[in-house]
C-alpha cells in the first residue's frame, strides 16, 4: 500500500474563512454523465466535497482508481439528508445527497444550503457514481475545474458548480459533450487482503502498509499475508515457518506460503554472525513447501531469514 500524505487542519489560526452560503451543482447546458459504455445513467450518486489534504490534486491524480484511499480523505459538503452536511455542514448522516442528487437520464441538479465556513481557496470536486451507495458503485468519475468558482471564495454566496466548466477529469473521460464513468478497478493480491483486513482509518494511518506491524508481534503485514495470520492479533505462522532437521547435522529453514500469494516475492539469506548476509536459494521439497539449507559442520553457527518484496 502506498504511504498516505498527512492530513491538514481545516481551522488553522490565521486562515481566512468564507462566509456561510449556498451551493448549486448541475449539468444544465453542460456535460452529460454516462457510463463507460456511453449509456445514460438513471439513479447513482453525486458527491460534492473536497479532500482534506495539502495537495489534493496531486493525491487524487495518483490515487483516482483507489476508492478506499479517496474515501479516507473525502469531506462532503452535504450528504445524507435534505440540507444536511458533515464536517462542513452540521447534522449529516449517510453517504449521499438526498435532494435532487441522482442522475435523471444523465443529468443532475442539486442545491446545498447554509454551507458552513471553509478556508478560502479550498478546491471542490464532484464524485460521480453509478450506484446510490458509493461503496457498491462499479463505475465512477472524479472531476473538477480550473475555474475559480470551483474553489471556495471569500463568501460562498450562491456559487454554482456546472459540468460546463469541467476541464479537470481525474478519473473517467470526456467524449464530446459527455463525461464517461470508468469501471472500478478491484484490488487484488496483497492490496485486496489489506482492504479486507483493515478499516478506512487504519488504511489512512498506514497500518496496512506492506512493512508495517500494527499488532506488534514482530511479523510484518507482508509475513501475515504470506502465511495467513491475522494482522491485528498477535500470532505466529506456526507450522508454515520454522527450522526443521533432516538428520543430526542438517538443518533447513522451511516455509509454506499460502496458495495464491505469488504477488509477493520471497527470497532467502543466510549468515554466520547476523552481520553479513548472503543470498540463499530455496528448493521446493514438496509441492508448496520450500527449504533453505543452513551451513553445517562442527561448531558452525548458522542463521537464516526471509525477505519479502513486491514486483
Amino acid at each position: 500500500m502506498k504511504l498516505l500524505p498527512a492530513l491538514f487542519s481545516l481551522f488553522l489560526n490565521g486562515v481566512s474563512l468564507s462566509l456561510a452560503g449556498n451551493l448549486t451543482i448541475n449539468s444544465n447546458a453542460g456535460l452529460q454523465v454516462r457510463d463507460s459504455s456511453g449509456a445514460l445513467i438513471s439513479g447513482g450518486a453525486i458527491r460534492v466535497g473536497f479532500l482534506n489534504l495539502e495537495s489534493p490534486r496531486d493525491f487524487i491524480t495518483e490515487n483516482a482508481s483507489d476508492f478506499a484511499q479517496i474515501d479516507a480523505y473525502w469531506t462532503p459538503l452535504a450528504e445524507g439528508s435534505p440540507n444536511g452536511g458533515t464536517v462542513a455542514q452540521a447534522g449529516n448522516t449517510g453517504q449521499t445527497l438526498i435532494v435532487n442528487d441522482q442522475f435523471l437520464e444523465g443529468d443532475f441538479f442539486g442545491q446545498i444550503t447554509n454551507v458552513a465556513s471553509l478556508p478560502q481557496g479550498t478546491k471542490l470536486f464532484l464524485w460521480l457514481l453509478n450506484d446510490a451507495d458509493p461503496s457498491e458503485a462499479s463505475e465512477w468519475a472524479i472531476v473538477s475545474s480550473s475555474d475559480l468558482s470551483w474553489s471556495v471564495p471569500s463568501a460562498i454566496g450562491s456559487t454554482t458548480l456546472s459540468t460546463n466548466d469541467v476541464d479537470q477529469i481525474f478519473r473517467g473521460s470526456r467524449v464530446g459533450n459527455e463525461i464517461r464513468l470508468s469501471p472500478k478497478e478491484s484490488p487484488s493480491g496483497f492490496d485486496a487482503w489489506a482492504v479486507a483486513s483493515f478499516n478506512f482509518a487504519q488504511l489512512a494511518d498506514g497500518e496496512a502498509d506492506f512493512s508495517a506491524d500494527p499488532d506488534g508481534d514482530g511479523w510484518t503485514n507482508a509475513t501475515e499475508y504470506v502465511f495467513g495470520t491475522p494482522p491485528l492479533v498477535s500470532s505466529t505462522p506456526g507450522a508454515r515457518f520454522g527450522i526443521e532437521q533432516s538428520d543430526e547435522a542438517e538443518f533447513s529453514l522451511v516455509y509454506r506460503p499460502l496458495p495464491g500469494r505469488s504477488d509477493v516475492q520471497i527470497s532467502g539469506e543466510t549468515s554466520s554472525d547476523l552481520r553479513g548476509w548472503s543470498p540463499a536459494n530455496a528448493s521446493e521439497i514438496t509441492p508448496g513447501t520450500f527449504a533453505i539449507s543452513l551451513p553445517s559442520g562442527n561448531g558452525t553457527r548458522a542463521f537464516a531469514r526471509l525477505k519479502f518484496s513486491r514486483p
